[in-house]
């Protein structure tokens, strides 16, 4: 049975709350190039935004690159949308000077080209071998799912992938991993294959039993998995005496901006495939600076210290890494070293 404790210790989340508890600035962000997709996945919100946010100004990000080279903390950016391949000046971001990692997050619909290599890492979303299976996760129609993954064996640049999970795919997820392994074995730059069960509070039980029988059998592959802990174990620890007194420590090292300029302290309630929580907007990149949006996420009075506590909209939708990272940082805060 779940408990409420933080559950795995990712050396990772140690490291960004040690980070948070001092909270020097910026390390790593989100950034939506655009509205735009290629996709229409049943899963997704973004899509379905009745009033799309379009697509940023390559002159807007030009600045925000110069604004984070400065950041002495500032270490990894990660390129998002709708799909950032929908993007037009894709190939000006990828090959403009930076100081800091630069991820693409993708759905590869549209073939990768060699300039991807000027891309640190790539992530791909994968959700099925069988292009059927890929129309009912992903909402088109694809006859190769996995002729993208292939093309990036020939380009020099990290590559993981990130699964969804849910009832459609469930079954074939083994199918997944004996593809990745094999693709794994011929891109020696193949980082991580990462699955996660889709956001959603009606999964069908079966399918959360499934997931754990699998998370528990991921080390019997000869791949380097990530599976993510289910949304009952979040939720446990959402309403748990641990996060009681906890607040967000997530914007300390964070920010999710919108393709318009809006900033938001996380991903989640900045909207990244379900509804953005407008409210909780820190700022906009063509008015501010970012650096002096940093720490807004506690001063404003509409954002209460305890947000597990008080705001229903993160209660809602925190996720395990955030909530265990939030934890790890009260923890760190509340201990004190004792001399002998």
């Amino acid at each position: 049975m779940p408990t409420e404790k933080p559950g795995r210790s990712r050396p990772d989340l140690m490291l960004y709350a040690k980070l948070a508890q001092y909270a020097p600035g910026y390390v790593c962000g989100q950034l939506e190039l655009t509205s735009r997709c290629l996709q229409r996945c049943p899963m997704c919100a973004s899509w379905r935004d009745s009033e799309p946010q379009g697509e940023m100004p390559m002159r807007t990000i030009v600045d925000l690159f110069h604004e984070l080279n400065q950041l002495r903390t500032f270490e990894h950016l990660s390129l998002t949308g709708g799909d950032p391949q929908c993007y037009p000046f894709l190939e000006a971001v990828a090959k403009h000077p930076r100081k800091f990692q630069l991820q693409l997050t993708t759905a590869m619909m549209a073939m990768p080209k060699p300039w991807y290599e000027h891309f640190d890492r790539i992530r791909v979303s994968f959700d099925a071998v069988d292009p059927l299976m890929h129309k009912a996760m992903r909402g088109v129609y694809r006859a190769f799912p996995t002729t993208a993954l292939e093309y990036l064996e020939g380009i020099d640049t990290e590559v993981s992938t990130l699964t969804t999970v849910n009832e459609h795919n469930i079954d074939a997820v083994p199918q997944i991993l004996e593809f990745l392994t094999d693709y794994s074995f011929r891109n020696n730059r193949f980082r991580r294959a990462i699955f996660l069960l889709e956001i959603r509070d009606d999964l069908p039980q079966d399918v959360i039993d499934t997931f754990q029988e699998y998370t528990l059998q991921s080390r019997m592959w000869n791949l380097n998995t990530s599976f993510g802990e289910s949304p009952i174990h979040a939720a446990l620890m959402r309403n748990s005496a641990l996060t009681r007194d906890c607040r967000c420590y997530v914007g300390d090292v964070s920010f999710h901006i919108k393709c318009n300029g809006d900033v938001y302290p996380c991903c989640l309630i900045g909207g990244e495939a379900i509804p953005t929580v407008t409210e909780m907007k820190i700022g906009n990149i063509g008015k501010e600076e970012i650096e002096g949006m940093f720490g807004l996420q506690w001063t404003h009075t509409h954002r209460p210290a305890n947000y597990y506590k008080n705001q229903p909209e993160c209660r809602k939708v925190c996720q395990w890494k955030q909530v265990t990272f939030n934890t790890m940082v009260k923890e760190a805060i509340d201990v004190r070293l004792a001399m002998p």
